[in-house]
């Protein structure tokens, strides 16, 4: 039994290996803090660097597996940006296709921020894009909540299967935060800078948050595409 259970575990590892993956990449890396101005209608009104690059953590995640993987550069990432969790990605899908039989891949993982200045999926996407795709945002009243926002999401096609698909999670593994601000007892930024006060203790908090979720939504992916 022992070693059955060894040659089963051995055979899955080894097909994971032998995927031929290619890896698209457009996102921004920097972990940052975004404060909100206004009530109705709220602008960005200023943004602090939280000295983070959330690359590595996400580059580890492949290796944690070891998956091999082909990044590719010379990309139309306009095309992804009509990608819908929801509606037929057709589109999307041919070009998936192309990319795979010109290079010979198995499946192919987009790493991306989700949404733009049209993004109905994610609302604060509008006012923190290009600027922030994952941190904290905080807002000039109530002073004393902050928000966790990330829009950076995992899509993945198989050449076998010929569709693209998103690892949907459940509400606390989402990778889209639902919009509630966690509230503190103080104020949460110093008042002339906006800045972050305690901004380590937020920032780990959140990371810890972020990377299990990215994590769960990884190997969710990985899974799909083993099968």
């Amino acid at each position: 039994m022992k070693k059955i259970s060894f040659l089963v575990i051995l055979f899955n590892s080894i097909f994971i290996f032998s995927q031929t993956t290619a890896v698209i990449e457009s996102y921004n890396s920097s972990l940052k803090h975004a404060h909100l101005k206004g009530f109705i209608n709220m602008k960005l009104n200023y943004v602090e660097d939280l000295n983070y690059d959330i690359k590595p953590y996400i580059d580890s995640l492949f290796i944690e597996k070891s998956i091999p993987y082909k990044k590719l550069t010379n990309i139309d990432f306009n095309i992804f940006e009509n990608f819908s969790p929801k509606y037929g990605n057709g589109k999307i899908e041919k070009y998936l296709s192309q990319l795979c039989d010109e290079g010979n891949f198995d499946s192919v993982i987009i790493i991306k921020a989700f949404g733009d200045k049209n993004n109905k999926y994610n609302i604060l996407a509008s006012d923190l894009s290009p600027d922030l795709d994952f941190g904290i945002v905080s807002f000039e009243n109530p002073k004393n909540k902050i928000m966790y926002y990330n829009n950076i999401i995992f899509l993945y096609y198989s050449k076998k299967e010929g569709k693209l698909k998103y690892p949907i999670s459940g509400k606390k593994e989402n990778l889209f935060y639902d919009l509630n601000p966690i509230k503190f007892e103080d104020v949460v930024f110093d008042a002339s800078t906006k800045n972050l006060i305690d901004a380590n203790t937020k920032k780990n908090s959140f990371l810890i948050d972020l990377k299990n979720r990215l994590k769960l939504n990884f190997n969710k992916m990985i899974e799909s595409l083993k099968d």
